[in-house]
């Protein structure tokens, strides 16, 4: 068995000095000697019965010893990391002793390699939060309503121009006026409402009377308050195609409405599962607030040294990460730089916080679960490549390819082990209710539709 020794740690890189016995060499080259009698073809022998004095005759002793040293190399790392409970990170092996591998000798190396710092956790079970918790106003069933009235509402087509009240399915670009690139803000089949409101504001004007088959092409300053920041303020080229223009149907929610659509049997069951509705919105809003609330509290206290290198690493994930989003839509990290006017390094600079939080968050999360004992199990990989499926969309075929690949399966283990953690420290901090006034917060989501009408709830 393999001896293990922590020599130093310093800066997040620890040095070993790790012996393994005679008998763990030659593991590793009879390992090596099987290996290569299954290659080779020796006349008088079977393949795969060759002999180790032939087989390092026919391939040198040279190549045996190559082979097996590095067998034998990466066995003393991961044994030695795992006897002194110390987590790789991203980095490289430095060897300071490295000698050559011999039969029937023992062997001993010494090596420097990135860890993970020590993490010292606060008192998770002593959290105590005040979480605010909304009752159901009439005014929060009266908009549940109109989401339901939007949802089943019809759009035949509409001959000639659009009027107030009319649905386009329109289709839009454009490009930034000063140097005409192309803008992020674009889209393919969105269907607008004129005259509803929280539309783009001026996008009414420009789009009544077009038929269908129309384009209207025209300058835009887009608002401040736009959710896209890369656009927002800026003065921008939009071309509109609009596709079809249709009236727009709405039925009435009444008795017959509910029998025939929802399949319930009267208005007021269907009030019974509005209530539901909104209190199930309700409540997944208020685990999302504590889980929001623990795990803020828990990123912030724990005590770790993370060294600047960490944070380099991480920015540079975050950094390949947002240009990779920003190239699904036709941009890339460059343009969007160049239209908020700042530099790379700059840019970086901004991620830092994020990028320490995401670090400490991890760090909390990878020692919380070797503590509590909290892993991927089969079934939950089973459950979580079912949401992946359901919910992003990936083909049973896709997602079977994916599984056999190591970065995705690391990834989807930290995830399921992440979530788990979540759950579990959520369970074991205190929270005490905080009602709200109906006017504080909505409980509703904004675009979800109700969770089920078939009168199930």
């Amino acid at each position: 068995m393999a001896k293990a020794e922590l020599i130093s740690r310093e800066n997040n890189i620890a040095q070993l000095k790790v012996t393994l016995d005679a008998a763990e060499v030659d593991k590793y080259y009879q390992q090596v000697y099987k290996d290569y009698a299954g290659q080779i073809k020796v006349p008088g022998f079977r393949k795969g019965k060759v002999p180790p004095n032939i087989v390092r005759n026919y391939v040198g002793k040279d190549n045996v010893a190559g082979a097996a040293e590095e067998q034998i190399k990466e066995h003393a790392i991961d044994d030695g990391l795992t006897q002194l409970k110390l987590t790789p990170r991203q980095g490289h092996v430095t060897w300071v002793q490295e000698p050559d591998p011999e039969e029937g000798q023992p062997i001993t190396y010494e090596f420097s390699i990135p860890v993970l710092p020590e993490v010292v956790l606060p008192d998770y079970s002593s959290y105590e939060f005040s979480v605010p918790v909304l009752g159901i106003s009439e005014d929060m069933k009266q908009r549940y309503r109109e989401r339901l009235i939007e949802k089943y509402s019809e759009y035949p087509d509409k001959p000639g121009a659009a009027e107030k009240g009319d649905a386009l399915l329109i289709s839009f670009s454009s490009n930034y006026a000063d140097g005409g690139e192309a803008t992020p803000l674009k889209h393919d089949g969105l269907m607008f409402v004129l005259g509803r409101d929280g539309n783009m504001p001026g996008w009414d004007e420009k789009l009544t009377g077009l038929k269908a088959g129309d384009s209207v092409d025209f300058d835009y300053l887009v608002p401040e308050n736009f959710a896209d920041k890369r656009v927002a303020t800026k003065l921008v080229k939009l071309h509109i195609d609009v596709k079809t223009v249709s009236t727009v149907v709405v039925p009435e929610l009444n008795e017959q409405f509910v029998k025939d659509t929802l399949h319930m049997e009267s208005m007021e069951q269907f009030e019974e599962y509005l209530m539901l509705s909104l209190q199930r919105e309700r409540d997944a809003q208020v685990e999302q607030i504590k889980r929001d609330l623990v795990m803020q509290k828990l990123a912030a206290g724990i005590e770790a040294d993370i060294t600047e290198d960490m944070v380099s690493d991480e920015i540079d994930g975050l950094v390949k990460e947002n240009d990779r989003t920003l190239r699904q839509y036709d941009s890339s990290l460059d343009q969007y730089l160049q239209g908020k006017g700042q530099s790379l390094p700059e840019y970086r600079e901004s991620l830092r916080e994020a990028a320490l939080t995401k670090i400490r968050l991890f760090l909390a999360v990878k020692t919380i679960a070797d503590a509590e004992g909290i892993f991927a199990a089969s079934d939950d990989f089973q459950r979580y490549a079912a949401y992946l499926m359901q919910y992003e969309g990936i083909p049973l075929e896709q997602m079977r390819e994916l599984m056999k690949h190591r970065e995705f399966y690391t990834e989807a283990a930290y995830q399921i082990v992440r979530e788990k953690v979540f759950e579990h420290v959520v369970a074991s901090a205190k929270f005490n209710a905080e009602p709200l006034s109906t006017g504080a917060a909505s409980a509703e989501t904004t675009d979800a539709p109700p969770a089920d009408e078939t009168g199930n709830s």
